[in-house]
């Protein structure tokens, strides 16, 4: 498994990244969180997003941006069993989707050759696509 260098990071991976890094404010309902986020990130109705949608952003991201390819093929061993359902211990959805947002979160990006590209930054979150969490200073 050879995962490719990202050429490019639209606005769907950077707000992901943001997300799941807590810089946007997070209700008790994820998958709902992030249908609102891209929504707004291509400014049509909610309603058109599913959950697979939401599972295809994430997994995309991960993928795309983690630098280890051990977390990526660790993640994918863990959730699918070889016929391709998902593991009873994971069989929710969303715990799934929970685990998923938690190794992205850790996703490091100063000194990841994936961001290189990108100055190692994520950019700034946008709080018109979902309240921004406040930094104390």
């Amino acid at each position: 498994m050879t995962i490719t260098e990202p050429t490019e990071m639209n606005d769907f991976h950077r707000h992901t990244l943001l997300y799941c890094k807590h810089w946007y404010r997070r209700t008790e309902d994820w998958v709902d969180d992030l249908k609102t986020l891209y929504s707004k990130i291509a400014d049509i109705d909610k309603s058109y997003y599913t959950e697979q949608d939401v599972w295809e952003t994430l997994v995309e991201t991960f993928v795309k941006f983690d630098d280890s390819e051990f977390h990526v093929r660790d993640f994918l061993f863990r959730i699918f069993r070889p016929n391709g359902r998902l593991f009873s211990l994971t069989a929710d959805f969303r715990d799934v989707i929970t685990q998923l947002i938690g190794k992205i979160s850790i996703i490091r990006v100063k000194n990841n050759p994936k961001f290189e590209p990108f100055g190692f930054t994520i950019g700034q979150p946008d709080p018109a696509y979902l309240p921004v969490v406040e930094i104390k200073k």
